[in-house]
């Protein structure tokens, strides 16, 4: 039917400015013990900087070998967060520290994050809604975030006046080589508008902020219904899906991690 060209955003490496200035402010899931003091006297001065997107003073928070589970190094961080914040205005960060402990020297802080904000493409306001839950190692004495595992992630974009809502049917974790669905379905009525849509998949890098291109086809269906099948040597894999109607777009990006 047509390309459809529109970035995918996926936030589980741009997130972690939110993680420090959300802590104290926050119950522990898990641990019914306060954060370490030391951890808590430099709060105010990441907030501040984070606030005013002032991206030298963030990056002094991570250490100079930080690193992601998806290899993504502290200078590509403070290049994603730089274009993130001139993408969307106002990003709100809701944060849950769901356990932490010490390990060593290290503080290991397991964090659930949701994060909001929005763009204009031309006139079209376009909305941003994304959760990631992940682990990150800290130092407490230099006050760095040392490294950061991704354990699950989403992203949903929404275009326009009436974008689709949608029910998203894909796992968080499978096994190499192992089959599965991926299922993205409208949940209301279509009231005679057309439905197109298309769906994605590919390995997870550290490009963020790409623009990817759909191969739009015309769905018979109240959504898009797919199997899929990761290769047994891949590692993680992203799956995306896009669906357009009379109204808006919706744009839904996941990750699936791949394990023995």
């Amino acid at each position: 039917m047509g390309n459809f060209a529109f970035k995918r955003v996926v936030l589980s490496g741009l997130f972690a400015v939110g993680l420090l200035t959300g802590i104290p402010r926050l119950g522990h899931a898990q641990n019914p013990q306060p954060l370490p003091p030391a951890l808590e006297n430099t709060l105010g001065q990441l907030e501040a900087a984070a606030n005013r997107q002032d991206i030298d003073a963030v990056m002094q928070f991570y250490s100079p070998t930080f690193t992601t589970s998806d290899n993504l190094a502290a200078s590509a961080l403070a290049q994603g967060l730089e274009g993130l914040w001139r993408e969307y205005n106002g990003l709100s960060y809701d944060i849950e520290v769901q356990d932490w402990q010490m390990e060593g020297e290290e503080l290991i802080a397991e964090t659930l994050t949701q994060i909001s904000g929005t763009r204009f493409e031309g006139q079209q306001r376009v909305r941003l809604r994304s959760e990631v839950r992940s682990r990150q190692r800290i130092n407490p004495q230099t006050q760095q975030i040392n490294s950061q595992e991704i354990l699950t992630e989403r992203t949903l974009i929404f275009m326009g006046e009436r974008p689709p809502n949608v029910d998203i049917n894909l796992p968080e974790q499978v096994r190499a080589g192992e089959t599965f669905d991926f299922d993205v379905i409208v949940q209301e009525p279509l009231d005679g508008d057309l439905l197109m849509g298309a769906a994605l998949e590919e390995a997870v890098s550290a490009n963020y902020l790409s623009k990817e291109t759909f191969e739009l086809e015309l769905l018979q269906a109240g959504g898009i219904f797919k199997r899929g099948r990761v290769d047994p040597n891949a590692g993680d894999q992203w799956f995306s899906a896009v669906l357009i109607r009379g109204g808006g777009m919706t744009m839904v990006t996941q990750r699936v991690r791949v394990g023995d």
